[in-house]
């Protein structure tokens, strides 16, 4: 009998953290989804001369809560969530625009307020639709076939991000930090590649996020040539020395920040690159 209690007290607080790191996930999966995707759309509004156009509180929030749906879909996905949760979810974040752009646009409600007020209100609802499901997100990722499933969203959104995502990227990926822009030679067919990335400054070079892992065929192209040019802030430079790194040497290079979201992504592998002389900069 008291076996019994204990084993049931147990699970129930298994169940129960399991829930809050659920919870806690998706917040960060919130917010760096807005700062991704934010800073892409931004870019691609300047490039085409409309910047002032998110200027509109309106607009902007209908954007954020996008940003937020979308990333959340990809990552609970990605988690093996069903669609059915997928969407209840999806739903759920986009309430608090719904509610709240009314009185905004009938003066209620002051722009800093609109704003702020609707990201407080999608915590709460976030968490109602979990309530709902309850037992699902009481379980461990362990338990999921996370590995498997892993590997396949990354195929999935690598051929997203060749087909569809990296030639909008790329048009201001150069200019538009942490975004930048690699130009590698394929390996064997020697055509040249622009392939957007994101880079972080290093004491004497680069470092990049491997999201696909050391399969990367830009990596492999970087490794295999022994550099390659890199666009940041508008200007093309050479790089060389490329070396592969694990997490624990790659996540202390990248900015703190965006270590906690790097590891619940998964990413384990980086790429680093050191200036070339000025004598020997690639055009």
């Amino acid at each position: 009998m008291n076996v019994d209690v204990i084993v049931d007290r147990s699970a129930h607080h298994l169940s129960r953290r399991s829930f809050w790191w659920h919870f806690a996930e998706m917040v960060v999966v919130m917010l760096l989804s807005m700062a991704v995707f934010g800073a892409a759309v931004s870019g691609v509004f300047a490039i085409l001369g409309h910047g002032n156009l998110l200027h509109f509180a309106a607009l902007r929030g209908f954007l954020m809560s996008v940003y937020m749906v979308v990333g959340m879909g990809l990552w609970m996905r990605h988690r093996q969530h069903g669609w059915t949760s997928v969407i209840e979810m999806g739903g759920a974040m986009i309430v608090p625009y719904a509610l709240l752009v009314g009185p905004f646009a009938a003066g209620v409600l002051a722009k800093g307020t609109f704003l702020s007020a609707m990201h407080v209100l999608m915590l709460p609802c976030m968490y109602v639709a979990m309530i709902h499901r309850r037992e699902e997100y009481g379980q461990d990722h362990s338990g999921h076939g996370q590995q498997a499933h892993a590997g396949r969203s990354r195929r999935i959104f690598a051929r997203f991000n060749r087909s569809v995502a990296n030639p909008v990227t790329r048009r201001f990926a150069g200019w538009v930090p942490p975004f930048a822009v690699v130009r590698h030679r394929g390996r064997v067919s020697g055509r040249g590649y622009a392939t957007p990335v994101w880079a972080f400054a290093t004491r004497d070079g680069l470092v990049f996020a491997l999201l696909y892992g050391q399969v990367s065929d830009w990596a492999k192209n970087v490794l295999a040539a022994d550099g390659a040019s890199v666009m940041r802030h508008g200007k093309a430079a050479g790089y060389e020395l490329p070396r592969l790194l694990g997490a624990a040497d790659g996540l202390r290079l990248v900015p703190a920040i965006l270590r906690p979201p790097l590891r619940l992504f998964g990413v384990h592998d980086f790429l680093s690159v050191s200036a070339s002389p000025p004598s020997t900069t690639s055009q």
